[in-house]
Parts: C-alpha cells; structure tokens; sequence
C-alpha cells in the first residue's frame, strides 16, 4: 500500500510520529512550536495542516511537561515560554486552536465483545442524555456490519469505514481517522459504538497504542462503557468485562458497567452483580453500574422495542403520531428513568 493510498488524516497522524524524535529535539533546544511545524515544512517531512500539528495533544503536552521539569530545575521561566510558543502562547496559535488546558470533552467507548447485547441501545442512551444537557455531541459508529448508532437520523454520526476495499477485511489503522476525529471536534462528549465484528480490533488498537493515556494526558476524559447481560451471555459478558478491566488497568481506565436485565437478572449461585467475585476483583476501576431493567414485555417492553426499532430517539418517539398517549407516557418513564441513573453516574 502506497502512502498516498492511505486516508489523509491517517498519514499526518503516522508522519508526526515519524517525527517525533526531532520534534522534541527541537522543543528540548527551546524552539517554539511555530519553529519546528515551519522546520518540518521546509523540510517536507509533515503535510498536515499547523492546526493537525498543534491538535495532536500529547505532543504538546509532552513538550509542556518537559518545559516545566526544566523551569523547575533551572529557575529559568523563560525556558517555559519558548518551549510552548514562546513568551506569549496566543501570538503562535491561529483561528480555531485553543491551549490544552482548555479542552475540556469525555470520550464514551461502549465496548464489549459478545454481539447483540445492547451496546448500541446503550450509546443511544448516552448520547440522548448529553444532548439533553445542553452539551454538543459527536456519536462515532465504529461497527462494519451494523451501523445501528449511524442509523439515527436526529444524530451526526460519524461513520469509521474500518473496511480495507482490497481485502473487505478491517483495517485497523483506519481508526487514525477517527483518532483525529476525536482531537479536532469541537463537542463535548464523544460517543464511541463498537460493534462485536470490530471489538478485538479496537481493543487492540487502544492498547497497542496507549489510546487511553493519550487522552488522558491530552486533558480528555475517557469512560469506558461495557455491558454485563443475563442468559446464555451472561459468562461471555462478564469474562468480557474481566478482561477489558485487566488489560487497561495499567492505563487507570475507568468503567461504567451496564447491567441489561433484558434477558433477566443477572445472578451467579444467588449473588448479584456486585456480589460477585468479578466485582470485587475489578472494583478499582469501576466508577458505576448502571441498570437497564427488563421492561414490562406487553407494554413498556413492546413501546421501547418499537422506539428502537424505528431508530427514534426518546424525544422523537413522545412527539411522534406512530404512538399513542399512553405509549408515549411510559416512553417517557422510561427515559426519566435511565437519565436519572445517567445523571448519578455521568454528572
């Protein structure tokens, strides 16, 4: 595969970590960002833009804290400045960047890999309530089967096309885009839908590439959502779960953990979720647990099956004349419901 063939933000994304020796050489010799995105011009090592060059935040963040062990170690405040941009960081930004420290958005990944669990249903969910609080959203639907978050019409879902059009294989290193995606938005939140085809691609590439940290130290906050469910998945999801805890402990991930009572309770020997040895092993990096209940199978399950079905939102479906006054009524129980338990659990 050529450079060229590659998606556009992929390859500035892998030039600038092609680069990131001499481009930290040059901030450690007190050369401004400005400095070393016009060496990197002339030298035609980068063909992003400066806003890309400045928007991979680690980098930054990288040099920042370089900068301010040296200031630390030789009294030398001027050092700071130049490592940053100079003495005055507004005069090397340009329209639409911002400092670091100003970023301030949550990256939602729902993850689990067993299909067909509520991953889907569940980013709806988180991005119905982060619109309801007033907050910009970007949905990202990661799945190359079922785009079931992209088929939302009330939602600007970005679709990742993970697939390779030579082999029809996933490509993982088309999740540069979205990584890009991501560092560019503007929104607030960030919703990442996962589809079971796409999960140990994914996976892989957060943790091959220390995805969580990045943010993180890029000033992002990330929350990993998995689903725990009951019946014959109900060891797939929590073997699942175990396993995301432990590969991105190292990372300080932290997890929502969704309880989907769809298929009934989960329970092991008469012990709930939170009674079980997984919950009690994995309790460290769990910052809540949300429940779905199973809904009444006639009514609020039929309403909510019908909602979903439609790929309407809460709001849609209480506006809409394809349900009646006392089925908009429990859609709208239901919604109360789950943002409530959002609210604890997200703020």
């Amino acid at each position: 595969m050529t450079m060229n063939s590659i998606n556009p933000r992929g390859r500035h994304l892998r030039e600038f970590l092609d680069q990131k020796a001499a481009i930290m050489a040059d901030l450690e010799t007190g050369h401004s960002l400005k400095q070393v995105w016009g060496s990197l011009c002339d030298q035609n090592l980068f063909s992003g833009s400066y806003r890309l060059f400045c928007s991979y935040a680690t980098r930054y963040r990288e040099a920042v804290m370089y900068a301010k062990v040296q200031t630390s170690a030789n009294g030398n405040d001027s050092k700071l400045s130049a490592a940053v941009g100079g003495s005055n960081l507004s005069e090397d930004k340009t329209a639409g960047e911002s400092n670091m420290s100003e970023v301030k958005k949550t990256v939602h990944i729902v993850v689990q890999g067993k299909g067909g669990v509520g991953k889907s249903v569940i980013s709806g969910f988180v991005t119905q309530y982060q619109l309801s609080k007033g907050n910009e959203v970007l949905p990202i639907d990661t799945d190359p089967v079922n785009a079931t978050l992209a088929g939302y019409k009330a939602f600007n879902t970005y679709r990742v096309d993970l697939l390779d059009d030579t082999t029809n294989e996933i490509n993982p290193r088309n999740f540069d885009g979205m990584m890009e995606k991501i560092f560019e938005s503007e929104a607030q939140d960030i919703v990442i839908d996962n589809g079971a085809s796409s999960f140990v691609p994914l996976v892989n590439y957060l943790k091959s590439n220390d995805v969580i940290s990045l943010l993180r130290d890029s000033g992002i906050k990330v929350v990993l959502h998995t689903v725990v469910t009951a019946g014959q998945a109900q060891k797939d999801t929590l073997t699942g779960f175990s396993m995301l805890a432990e590969k991105f402990r190292e990372q300080d991930a932290k997890f929502i953990v969704w309880i989907n009572e769809f298929w009934g309770k989960i329970e092991e020997q008469g012990k709930t979720f939170t009674d079980m040895k997984v919950f009690d092993r994995n309790k460290d990096v769990i910052t809540a647990v949300i429940t779905v209940p199973r809904l009444q199978e006639n009514t609020f399950g039929e309403d909510l099956s019908r909602m979903l079905k439609a790929q309407m939102t809460f709001d849609e479906a209480i506006q809409s004349d394809q349900f009646q006054i006392m089925e908009k009524q429990r859609i709208k129980t239901i919604k109360n419901k789950m943002f409530q338990g959002m609210a604890v659990a997200l703020g």
